[in-house]
């Protein structure tokens, strides 16, 4: 019985050491594919996300904010008072 669990103690221990050795190479490959190959993949400018633009876009976002950060003052001036 105990040389069953021992077994089984090592069994786990070895899968999650081979887990843990395969994910360490596959992350230094995928590093190693992104230093040699970087250059391929472009960083998306910050004023091209899509979010940026819709909220750009149109007045109805922007009054969305600015009604819900008057309700937060509100709520906190009715807690005090």
């Amino acid at each position: 019985m105990i040389l069953e669990g021992l077994r089984l103690v090592v069994l786990g221990m070895v899968t999650v050491f081979v887990f843990l050795i395969l994910l360490v190479w596959l992350m230094s490959g995928s590093a190693w594919f992104f230093r040699r190959f970087g250059h391929l993949f472009p960083e998306p400018s910050p004023l091209a996300s899509p979010t940026a633009a819709a909220v750009d876009a149109g007045g109805a976002d922007r009054a969305r904010v600015a009604a819900m950060i008057a309700a937060v003052h509100a709520h906190r001036a009715r807690r005090r008072g």
